[in-house]
């Protein structure tokens, strides 16, 4: 359990190998996360049908599947705050037991990204600086690259919270967002259409 990692799980090379996660799943490729130690290896991003914990499952889950070696793979993986979001999670130290017990966004599929852009924070933290366009996306339609720096979101500062996606990225399939961004210092507004990638 990684309580710093917002991604739902992880999964390690040699178990992705072993149990054939990638075979008939949809899904993107690169680097698209770092942590204390520098960028994550090279991954997979896909939904996996049902994650298991114990007797506890979540349905259509995001997951980030590697593709590189990780300082964790002794390990099969991480559980982060996307799949803990829906349990009620109770950890009894002084035993070492972690309880998981059903709450109402159990239920619910986690929303992934419908732009198609990743991003970070800017070094000034006023704006998203654009670390990954994923192919074909509205974002990569609408001719958004890689470095961009995003200053607006459909005229607003960007909302976007460490760790957690910009929320007018998760607006529904169909919705227009205007985003205003910085590319060798000119603005430029694009439009991008949401549509649900995985």
């Amino acid at each position: 359990m990684d309580t710093g990692d917002f991604n739902g799980i992880d999964v390690n090379q040699s178990f992705v190998k072993k149990f054939a996660l990638l075979e008939n799943v949809p899904r993107y490729h690169g680097v698209f996360s770092k942590g204390a130690g520098g960028n994550d290896p090279p991954e997979w991003i896909t939904r996996l049908k049902t994650v298991c914990i114990g007797r506890a499952c979540v349905r259509r889950m995001v997951a980030y599947l590697s593709d590189g070696q990780a300082s964790w793979d002794e390990y099969a993986g991480t559980i982060g705050a996307d799949i803990l979001k829906h349990f009620r999670v109770t950890i009894e130290w002084p035993h070492h037991v972690l309880y998981l017990e059903k709450n109402s966004k159990r239920l619910k599929p986690d929303i992934f990204n419908r732009s198609g852009i990743l991003a970070d924070f800017d070094d000034d933290g006023k704006g998203l600086k654009v670390a990954a366009v994923l192919s074909n996306s509205p974002a990569e339609k609408a001719g958004v690259k890689v470095g961009d720096r995003i200053t607006l979101i459909d005229n607003q500062p960007p909302a976007n919270a460490w760790g957690s996606d910009e929320p007018a990225f998760h607006k529904r399939p169909g919705t227009v967002v205007s985003i205003t961004i910085v590319r060798d210092h000119a603005l430029q507004e694009l439009k991008i259409r949401s549509k649900n990638l995985i």
